[in-house]
Formats: structure tokens, C-alpha cells, sequence
């Protein structure tokens, strides 16, 4: 005999529903609670996310911020006494130290619009790369790298560059005996037919700065004659006449320049470690080695050119 329903239960179709019973509060909160765990870990993921995203973000921007920046020296310094005429008017002008780092100014006929291959310094053609705390930047008491196009006999003005470059460093290869070919240290003594001295293994070129401001080439960076220029080389340099060599080299026979460029991100970096007591070696610089503990990541870049308009 076929049931009729009752008066709990109600029809759908040609089925019968019965009726259910609720959540509990204990099932609430349990569901409550695994819903704030999930969320939480989700909110978790998204912040690690976000703060390795502004992490990589700065990191990223330092290392294309300091490549872009050599990119530009080493066009400018391969440029350097560019001088088709052979005027002789052309090439490195001075290299000074500004605010403890490398300053350059040099000259090349490269000019623009009828200014170039005349032979004749114009208001163009004289180059200065140096250090300075830039009123355009957001950090201060942060140094920046400055480009500036000299007018003779005009003011200085620096032109900004790249920011957050914390050291510029560099190095002078040269000629001094007019042989072409870059002075080395002539350990074994060996000579061609000539005379002129042969580099055997071993036998290093001498990178050298202007320790004492006097725009000439007076002291070796390289002075363990190893090839490489690190902590165990003496800060500073050593004294080429200390070192047997010849002396006050003037700047007219620079042939070929290495180049350190150190730069720091913009902030410290979240949740990951930064420099926490990391060395950089930066050759003339002093205190040497350059140590920091503030979690911001670094990157140094080193470059070195051969500048065929100055000889060689």
C-alpha cells in the first residue's frame, strides 16, 4: 500500500525529502578555523611573493642601473683621443681623485655637426666622468656617477648618470718606453734584436694610479706582480720607484684602462640576506677592502679597455 507523505516532508519531482539537520557550532568553528588557516597561508604566499618580487626588483634595477652606466664609460673611454687630423690635440686631459674615487677628463674629436674631425678641442669634445652626490636623486649623502661634457673655459655641469654607484674605480695601462705594446714587469729581463723588452709568462701589465694628485702614474696596484688585483696587494698601491720601475708616468702614454664600478639597490632587501660583513675590493680605495653590514645587495662590475686612438 503506497505511503503518503507526511507533513515534514516535501516533494520535489517524484522524490520525497526528508528533513536534515544543521551544522553543529563545534562544526562551525572548525570550519571557521580551517578557512583562517588557508587564508593565512594564502596571505603568507602572497607576501613572500610581494617582498621577493621587490627584492629581485631592485636587485634587477642595480645590475641593468650599473651596466648601463659602464656601457656608457667604455664607449666614451674607447673614443678617447680620437683625433683623425693628427693634430695632436686629443687624449687624456687628467685623472684626479673626487670624493675618493676616480674622476677622468678626456678629449676626442667626435664632436657634433661641423664640429667633428676639425681638429680643434671644441665645445663638445672634452669628457669628465666623476662622483657626486646628485640633487636629483632620492637618496642623499649616496654618491652618484656624473657624465659631463666640459666647455673650455665654461662651468663645470655634472650630468647624472646612474645612481647608487658607492665607488669608481680605475687602473692605467701604458707605454713608456714607446715600444707599442703595454709596459709589463720584466722579471726575466728578456729582449728581442731590438732591445725592446719580451713579455714571457708570468711577466704581468702594470696597472697603475696617481696616488698623490699630481696627474701622473706613480704607483703600481698590481704589486705581488700575481696578474690580479685583490686583498692581497697592498691598499693603495705600491710606489713604482719602490718597485723598480720607472716613475711619474704622464698620462700622455696611457694606452688601456681597467674600470671598477660597485653599485648598491635602493633599499635594504626584505626577509633575505644582503651584504652582512661582505668585502668588496675596490684597487685605491681606502679603508681597503670596502666592507658593509646593511643588508642592501651590491653588484661590481669590472671592464677594461683598450683605447686604440691613444696608441698601440
Amino acid at each position: 500500500m503506497k505511503r503518503m507523505p507526511s507533513k515534514l516532508e516535501i516533494r520535489v519531482g517524484c522524490q520525497y525529502l526528508s528533513p536534515q539537520k544543521g551544522f553543529t557550532f563545534v562544526e562551525l568553528m572548525v570550519a571557521m578555523v580551517i578557512g583562517a588557516i588557508v587564508l593565512a597561508g594564502i596571505y603568507t604566499s602572497h607576501s613572500m611573493q610581494q617582498k621577493t618580487y621587490r627584492n629581485e626588483s631592485m636587485i634587477l634595477n642595480a645590475q641593468q642601473n650599473v651596466r648601463g652606466a659602464m656601457h656608457m664609460v667604455q664607449m666614451d673611454l674607447m673614443m678617447a683621443g680620437y683625433d683623425r687630423s693628427n693634430s695632436r690635440r686629443f687624449g687624456v686631459v687628467s685623472i684626479t681623485n673626487i670624493n675618493g674615487n676616480s674622476a677622468i677628463r678626456f678629449t676626442a674629436d667626435n664632436g657634433t655637426g661641423g664640429n667633428a674631425e676639425n681638429g680643434i678641442v671644441d665645445a663638445n669634445e672634452t669628457i669628465e666622468y666623476s662622483m657626486f652626490d646628485s640633487p636629483d636623486t632620492t637618496q642623499t649623502g649616496v654618491f652618484d656617477l656624473a657624465r659631463e661634457v666640459v666647455p673650455p673655459g665654461g662651468a663645470d655641469a655634472r650630468v647624472l648618470l646612474a645612481e647608487g654607484i658607492e665607488a669608481f674605480a680605475i687602473a692605467y695601462a701604458y707605454d713608456a718606453n714607446g715600444d707599442s705594446q703595454l709596459d709589463f714587469v720584466n722579471t726575466n729581463g728578456n729582449t728581442d734584436a731590438l732591445g725592446r723588452p719580451i713579455q714571457d709568462a708570468g711577466e704581468n701589465v702594470i696597472w697603475a694610479i696617481d696616488t698623490d694628485g699630481d696627474n701622473l702614474l706613480d704607483a703600481s696596484l698590481d704589486d705581488n706582480n700575481d696578474g690580479v688585483i685583490d686583498d692581497n696587494d697592498t691598499p693603495g698601491g705600491t710606489s713604482l720607484s719602490v718597485l723598480g720601475l720607472t716613475d711619474d708616468i704622464p698620462v700622455d702614454q696611457i694606452r688601456a684602462m681597467r674600470i671598477w664600478m660597485l653599485a648598491r639597490t635602493k633599499g635594504p632587501l626584505l626577509n633575505q640576506r644582503g651584504d652582512q660583513n661582505r668585502s668588496y675590493y675596490i684597487p685605491g680605495r681606502l679603508p681597503y677592502p670596502l666592507t658593509f653590514n646593511d643588508n642592501r645587495a651590491r653588484r661590481l662590475l669590472t671592464a677594461t679597455v683598450q683605447c686604440r686612438n691613444l696608441g698601440l
